[in-house]
């Protein structure tokens, strides 16, 4: 038996001084573009990079296969001030629950702004009608969501001024399309596909992907001005 040993003669020492860094050029990725019609092309292959090499690619989807339900329930919040309705959002074998609150005094439809929440629509705001999660949550007992986190988060949403200026917050839990623990990809959306390859979509592709549902959603509301939605 023979055994080789290998050694590395890395280079000495360390530079911590960044005056003494050389000077880099960054490559100029549109250097090849000399005319506009050759953009597209080139825009292509940048999304692609980026989609395969960052984020992932994710599946496509029919908006023919978004199912609703809930849309209709309605109640008055913020002394009437504003009306709240969580419908649910049924694709990929998941439920997606919305919390929406749009001014009541403003007819629609009306301008939104989009995003998610990181610890539950309840957290959002402290309303006893607004439903838990019933799945994994962060930072809580036994990772599940209580009456106690009512409004956690309240802090972060500024609901008050968002009506009054005549927009509507359109929010979800982001663990309801794919909770923010390692779990091999076999809770949320990815659980009803086949397990994602290097180059597909991992948790902040699927939340990009249940974005774009909430958009679709959107769409079809008619309490909502799909053409001026932020996210």
């Amino acid at each position: 038996m023979s055994i080789n040993i290998l050694t590395y003669a890395g280079q000495r020492g360390f530079n911590y001084d960044e005056s003494k860094v050389p000077k880099y050029k960054l490559i100029d990725p549109a250097a090849s573009i000399t005319k506009s019609d050759e953009w597209p092309k080139k825009r292509a292959e940048f999304f692609k990079l980026i989609e395969e090499q960052m984020f992932g690619r994710a599946p496509e989807f029919d908006e023919k296969e978004l199912k609703i339900t809930g849309q209709k329930e309605e109640k008055l919040i913020l002394g009437g001030q504003a009306i709240l309705t969580q419908p649910s959002l049924h694709f990929a074998g998941s439920e997606l629950t919305l919390l929406i609150i749009r001014p009541a005094k403003i007819a629609s439809p009306v301008p939104a702004f989009v995003g998610y929440n990181f610890n539950g629509n309840h957290t959002v705001h402290p309303d006893p009608s607004i439903q838990l999660p019933r799945g994994w949550v962060p930072r809580t007992k036994n990772k599940r969501a209580t009456e106690k986190d009512r409004g956690s988060s309240s802090s972060r949403w500024d609901i008050k001024s968002i009506v009054s200026e005549g927009y509507a917050l359109i929010t979800a839990y982001c663990g309801d399309i794919d909770p923010d623990f390692h779990d091999d990809f076999k809770n949320g959306v990815h659980s009803s596909f086949e397990k994602p390859a290097p180059n597909e979509w991992g948790t902040i592709a699927a939340w990009a992907w249940g974005l774009s549902r909430i958009l679709d959603y959107s769409e079809i509301e008619p309490t909502i001005d799909a053409k001026q939605v932020s996210v």
